[in-house]
């Protein structure tokens, strides 16, 4: 259960140590999501296709996605480091993903 004085907030990845920090997440859950490499998460990146929690400061997860010209999402992985599993932080993620898709329809 998430505590409820926490600070959790949502957003796109945009410096270079939440890009580390995304990559520390997925080495630490490689074995179960299989190969991706570096440039993969660089190109995501570079695109805006990287959302992350962050709690308190530390980044617990992140969401790799991408999208087509039908705005149709595709989750590539969903993670949340194992220190803060069980909390229901992918909920979280998973709805900023909504909204961003939904807002992407309108906008373009």
């Amino acid at each position: 259960m998430t505590q409820t004085n926490e600070t959790i907030t949502v957003k796109y990845a945009t410096s270079n140590v939440e890009l580390e920090a995304v990559k520390a997440i997925y080495r630490s859950s490689k074995r179960e999501l299989g190969f991706l490499p570096d440039g993969a998460f660089q190109e995501r990146y570079d695109r805006g296709q990287i959302l992350i929690v962050v709690v308190d400061g530390t980044i617990a997860g992140y969401v790799l996605f991408s999208t087509n010209q039908k705005y149709e999402v595709r989750i590539a992985h969903l993670v949340i480091a194992r220190a803060f599993q069980g909390r229901k932080l992918s909920t979280y993620l998973i709805d900023r993903l909504k909204l961003a898709s939904l807002q992407s329809r309108f906008q373009g």
